[in-house]
């Protein structure tokens, strides 16, 4: 970090702002597992683990129940970590990062938002989830749709990113 640099932790972020402006690193307790890290599993870093993971659940034919909830904190530190990247001044705030993601986008509307919004809210920091089958079988079908919306959005919003991590991660 340059000389007077701060530093930022929150969610698995730090982020450190030097002279040339916000630079951000992922921290994870992956790493500390025994046996190696995120390098050894051939993930540069814990956003590309993340982005890894949500992409193959997309594609995936059927999600278990366990795998539904797991999307939506995937999806939500994927959002966090890709929206406070673009837009680190609205860091602390993952509704207004997501607001500001929206500015400009033509094919992800306010609907589609409030949708992705609701179900990483929903299922990934809410007090109580209730796990009945009625909730269970809903959860099932939105993830596949939410997690489909979402990487429709982050291609919306930065196309080469989206390509480049394709690329990384296949």
């Amino acid at each position: 970090a340059a000389t007077g640099a701060e530093l930022y932790v929150g969610h698995g972020t730090v982020w450190v702002n030097g002279d040339n402006g916000y630079i951000a690193m992922q921290v994870s307790g992956l790493e500390v597992l025994p046996g190696g890290g995120l390098t050894d599993s051939g993930y540069n870093s814990e956003y590309h683990y993340i982005f890894s993971r949500l992409y193959a659940y997309r594609n995936s034919p059927a999600l278990s129940r366990d795998e539904a909830f797991l999307t939506a904190n995937l999806a939500r530190k994927l959002l966090e970590s890709f929206f406070s990247f673009k837009f680190p001044r609205y860091r602390s705030d993952i509704a207004q990062l997501m607001d500001r993601g929206l500015k400009g986008c033509e094919v992800t509307d306010e609907a589609t938002k409030e949708k992705i919004y609701r179900f990483i809210n929903k299922y990934s920091h809410s007090v109580v989830i209730e796990v009945n089958e009625d909730s269970s079988e809903n959860l099932v079908g939105e993830s596949q749709n939410v997690i489909g919306d979402i990487f429709a959005w982050l291609q919306e919003v930065d196309e080469v990113h989206y390509n480049e991590m394709l690329e990384v991660v296949q």
